[in-house]
């Protein structure tokens, strides 16, 4: 008796040892998914008593497909594959096709984003190999040639020097000091070409070579790029203010700006003439698709803006909060556009003489 009551804890005690695991096993999510998703095949399978066409169930690799597969691994690999290799490209061709039904046929392509804007890609491609263009004329060209002078006008380039004068260190007498030393150096036998240490401490840099009035405009503003095209050369003028402060400035060089000649330009333009022709042709064509539908958008209430703070914390300063740790470092909250990504990637170092 005491041997079966020891067989029997033994057996119970196994029971309940195998059993634990087992209630553990069950009550992971993860088995509950797979089993939802027996369940919801098996209906789907019962509910669905469409019968499979030929088209479904065939998987036909044509010669086409192989000479593909075999273009593509040479592409890679710099070299045809061997006939395993190829045995290899084709099984996964296949394996890739079911599986691609198999996802269409559970809709696992609805609603889907990336393929949303793939389709989307697809179609725009698609329309642009639909733009067929006619050959242009070289009178055509030259016609769109004098209508876009403009376009094609190489811009004036300016090499400069300036020193520069903090307002809101200085206050009012900024303008007074600047002017003071100007007349200094102009005074001089042979004025200096930079003399940075003149001045304040700045954040970009002191000298400029070869800019174009639109690039002088994005780092100091269009006012202070305009003045500088009417400077003369080799003297010390200002001082002429920017979202920074003031400044005095000696221009060294200036290259005038020009029209080049219609050859030189004849295949940039006839490429610029065949974009804007694509891009109406596929203008035009989706105003056809589009043509189709009726559309109904709900109104839209703008919410109302929100101010940003000019200064938040270093400890959070992110690539979106760089105007407020530029600001923080000497660049005015007014500087223009294009200021603070040059701040970002130029070293500032003390004044050199």
């Amino acid at each position: 008796m005491d041997g079966l009551t020891g067989t029997g804890l033994y057996f119970s005690d196994l029971v309940h040892a195998v059993g634990a695991p087992m209630r553990l096993f069950f009550r992971e999510p993860l088995v509950h998914f797979l089993a939802i998703g027996v369940v919801l095949f098996a209906m789907f399978a019962i509910v669905d008593d469409s019968e499979p066409t030929e088209t479904d169930t065939r998987i036909v690799v044509t010669d086409a497909d192989v000479a593909w597969l075999s273009q593509s691994f040479a592409r890679q690999w710099n070299r045809q594959p061997s006939a395993t290799e190829l045995d290899h490209l084709i099984e996964e061709h296949i394996r890739e096709e079911v599986y691609f039904r198999e996802a269409l046929a559970l809709g696992l392509d609805i609603d889907d984003p990336i393929i949303r804007r793939r389709l989307v890609q697809k179609m725009q491609f698609l329309s642009e190999d639909l733009a067929v263009l006619d050959e242009l004329r070289d009178e055509e060209i030259r016609a769109y040639y004098e209508e876009h002078e403009d376009d094609y006008r190489v811009p004036p380039r300016l090499t400069f020097s300036h020193i520069y004068f903090s307002t809101d260190e200085r206050g009012e007498q900024a303008t007074r000091d600047a002017e003071r030393i100007r007349m200094a150096l102009n005074a001089l036998p042979q004025p200096p070409l930079r003399a940075p240490d003149r001045g304040d401490r700045f954040v970009l840099e002191y000298d400029y070579v070869s800019v174009t009035p639109e690039g002088i405009g994005r780092i100091f503003g269009p006012e202070f790029g305009a003045q500088l095209s009417e400077l003369g050369f080799s003297t010390w003028s200002g001082p002429i203010a920017s979202g920074f402060g003031l400044h005095l400035v000696r221009i060294d060089a200036r290259e005038e700006g020009y029209l080049p000649r219609f050859e030189d330009i004849r295949e940039r333009m006839r490429r610029d003439i065949d974009n804007d022709r694509r891009l109406t042709m596929n203008e035009d064509f989706f105003e056809t698709l589009r043509n189709r539908y009726t559309e109904e958008i709900a109104a839209v209430t703008a919410p109302p803006p929100q101010a940003s703070p000019l200064h938040k914390p270093a400890a959070n300063a992110g690539a979106g909060d760089i105007v407020g740790l530029a600001d923080s470092h000497g660049v005015p909250a007014n500087a223009q556009p294009g200021v603070v990504e040059l701040f970002q990637s130029t070293n500032s170092s003390a004044p050199e003489n």
